[in-house]
Parts: structure tokens; sequence; C-alpha cells
């Protein structure tokens, strides 16, 4: 599992990131602490039991790369392109994804939930077992994406679109759903309230 140790300053919840000694709002070095860890995910394609909570991330690429239980819970990601990336029981929870690009993916028992999703694109991916429990996504394409028993229970979708997904044991009870599109899903195979099915 996870090599946490709490973050040393007096009354702070958080853990430390890796590499550090203190959690990513009490670092002194946040820029460089970044660019190391840019020139790490270049430099290396396998990363297990890592922690980088409330990391931001911009403007980064990942190809082929395999995350295997990392947390990245609160962290941002922005203009991020990723293709062929595998995440296996990674913590994404609460974290935001803005203009991002995952193509290829292969997501297993990872948690999003609480995550902030904005003009995003997941294509071609398998997220199978994914909570996206009370997610708030907008602007987001699901295209060609196996979701086989995820979760968006009490979710917030506005211009949501499942194109061509398999949706089968996908849970959607509870979510507030505007603008939502399953074309060439299969929704029927999908969990909705009965008062509120598609």
């Amino acid at each position: 599992m996870f090599n946490q140790k709490p973050c040393p300053v007096s009354g702070c919840p958080n853990y430390a990131v890796s590499f550090r000694d203190e959690c990513y709002n009490h670092l002194e070095d946040k820029d460089a602490y970044r660019q190391y860890l840019y020139s790490y995910f270049e430099k290396n394609s396998m990363f297990t039991g890592l922690n980088f909570s409330y990391v931001p991330f911009a403007d980064m690429e990942f190809h082929e790369k395999v995350f295997l239980l990392v947390d990245f819970n609160h962290a941002q990601f922005s203009n991020l392109i990723a293709d062929n990336l595998t995440l296996h029981m990674c913590f994404l929870d609460y974290a935001l994804f803005d203009s991002c690009k995952l193509i290829g993916a292969k997501h297993t028992h990872c948690v999003f939930a609480g995550s902030r999703l904005r003009n995003t694109l997941i294509e071609d991916t398998n997220m199978l077992q994914t909570n996206f429990n009370n997610t708030d996504m907008k602007n987001v394409v699901f295209s060609e994406a196996d979701l086989y028993n995820s979760r968006f229970i009490a979710g917030r979708l506005e211009d949501v679109s499942f194109h061509d997904c398999n949706l089968k044991n996908v849970n959607f009870r509870r979510t507030f759903r505007q603008n939502v599109s399953f074309k060439y899903s299969n929704h029927e195979d999908a969990l909705f309230d009965e008062k509120d099915a598609v």
C-alpha cells in the first residue's frame, strides 16, 4: 500500500508528498518540486505507492505510463494528454481535470469521487469498476469507453456524452443530468432511479 508519513507541520492533517518531508501545501519549493516530478515522470514508466496529493500538473503528456496504488487526491490536471495510461487502485478523489485528453487508457478499481471534470475527452478507454460518485462533470465526452460496473451515484452531469460506451451495470442513481447523451450506448443495461430512467 501507500508509504504515507504525516506532514510534520503542527495541526496539518495531510501526508507528505513523495520525495519530500512535507505535504504539498507546506512545501517552500513548490516550483522546483513540480519540475522534479516532470523530469521523474519523463524518465520512468512505472510508479507504485506514491503520494501526489494537492499537486497541480499542467501541460503534461503521459505516454504508456503505469500507476499502481498512487494517491492523486485533490490534485489538479490541466491540459493533460495521456495515451495508453494504466491506472490500478489509484485515488483521484476531489481532483480537478480541465481540458484533458485520456485516450486508450486502462483503469481498474480507481476512485474519482468528488472530482470535477471540465472540457475533457475520454476515448477508447477501459474504466472498469471506477468510482465517479459525487463527481461534477461539464462538457465531458466518453467515447467508445468500457465503464462496466462503474458508479456515478449523486453526480452532476451537464453536457456529457456517452458515445458508443459499455454501460453494463453502471449506476446513475441520484444523478443530476442535463443535456446528457447516450447515443449508441447500452443505457438500458445501466441502473437509474425508477422515476428517472432514460
